[in-house]
């Protein structure tokens, strides 16, 4: 077995005369060897390094490993990276224009830009529309409401995106088409595009929906369809409504778990503000945008079991059903984003979601019925 120096703590002078701190672990010997650079703002000896790098093991064979608590952290010296930018913002213009590095998808080019979000950024509203269409026309109100349902027992599978989660779910851009063929998911698209089209910025989706059940989950995803009609993901997000103590505007701020809950009263009609967070991506010529609406994308957010407190433990068997309406209000002068469309698509599942452009009425509660547990169902985990 190779021997293994160790050195802890080491300081290496940056450019700003800040000193940031390591522990490097090399062959004994006196090299050259290739160097792996880690430096993260959790410590560097905490145990969960060993899961990604294990610097011993990379020592013996032959490579030098360099684990740097980041600015302002542990033995490292300086303002962390956030409290930097905050001193920057409360200094205003006399600290001098910044920089942000932004790596745009698509065309695959890093660009600085001296402003974040950028001001030369125009807002643009897309809309759902009948027949799965995609416009940045308005819908009218002669079109139809189109529905799915959503069945906690076979939620949809996560296929991509932001991800830290085991081997079995690869995170980034992929293929979408097995998400958008099940019958609880809808897709609307764009006709192809006829010059390249860059998004970069916030991306946000309103919905005005009601559910009659006590909880239901709206998850967005916006994708990017190339000629060959691959469908890639971009961003998405997720809110959840439940009936739950919220503060002055019904909003409960526990997002611990990544999911933003609002409060609601079963069958109200209410607008949900889905936040897919930022991006920047060039769509193509040729290329398509689409909007999947669904209720779940598990095991990235848990998925909803349809009733107010999920923590009381119930037998499948005893989860409840819920059906809900993506109902926009009157038109207003200014432009929404409208979900809504005039298809079904194939059996449906269990909770139901509408959307519809007709005047909003309250829903009729379902009665409580038993339902027996299938023997293929413990498959499903």
């Amino acid at each position: 077995m190779a021997e293994i120096q160790i050195e802890f703590d080491v300081a290496a002078q940056m450019r700003d005369d800040t000193a940031l701190h390591a522990d490097v672990y090399r062959p004994r010997g006196t090299g050259p060897w290739p160097v792996l650079l880690s430096r993260l703002p959790y410590g560097k000896q905490t145990p969960m390094m060993a899961a990604v790098l294990d610097p011993l093991a990379a020592a013996r064979r032959g490579c030098m490993v360099v684990l740097q608590d980041t600015r302002g952290r542990f033995a490292s010296e300086g303002v962390p990276a956030q409290a930097r930018r905050r001193q920057q913002r409360r200094r205003g213009s006399g600290a001098g224009p910044g920089k942000v590095l932004l790596f745009v998808m698509g065309i695959n080019q890093w660009r600085e830009e001296t402003e974040w979000p950028l001001s030369r950024a125009v807002a643009t509203d897309f809309h759902l529309r009948a027949d799965g269409r995609l416009t940045q026309e308005a819908p009218s109100t002669a079109e139809q409401p189109e529905e799915f349902r959503y069945d906690p027992v076979y939620p949809v599978s996560t296929t991509g995106g932001a991800l830290c989660m085991t081997d079995e779910f690869r995170p980034g851009p992929l293929d979408q088409r097995g998400v958008e063929e099940r019958e609880d998911v809808l897709v609307f698209t764009t006709e192809p595009l006829t010059e390249d089209v860059e998004v970069t910025g916030r991306i946000r989706a309103v919905l005005f929906a009601a559910t009659d059940g006590l909880s239901t989950d709206w998850v967005a995803r916006l994708c990017d369809v190339d000629e060959n009609g691959v469908s890639r993901n971009v961003a998405d997000g997720i809110v959840r409504v439940q009936v739950t103590p919220g503060d002055e505007n019904g909003v409960s701020r526990n997002v611990a778990d990544g999911i933003v809950r609002v409060q609601v009263t079963p069958g109200e009609a209410a607008e949900h503000v889905i936040d897919l967070w930022s991006t920047s991506i060039a769509f193509r010529a040729g290329h398509r945008l689409r909007v999947q609406i669904t209720s779940s994308n598990f095991p990235r957010w848990d998925r909803n079991l349809t009733r107010a407190n999920p923590r009381r433990a119930r037998p499948r068997a005893e989860w409840p059903t819920s059906r809900s309406s993506m109902i926009p209000p009157s038109p207003p002068a200014s432009s929404y984003r409208w979900f809504r469309s005039g298809r079904k698509r194939g059996r449906p599942p269990r909770a139901t979601c509408t959307a519809s452009s007709r005047p909003w009425r309250p829903l009729p509660r379902p009665q409580p019925r038993s339902r027996t547990a299938r023997t293929g169902d413990a498959a499903q985990y």
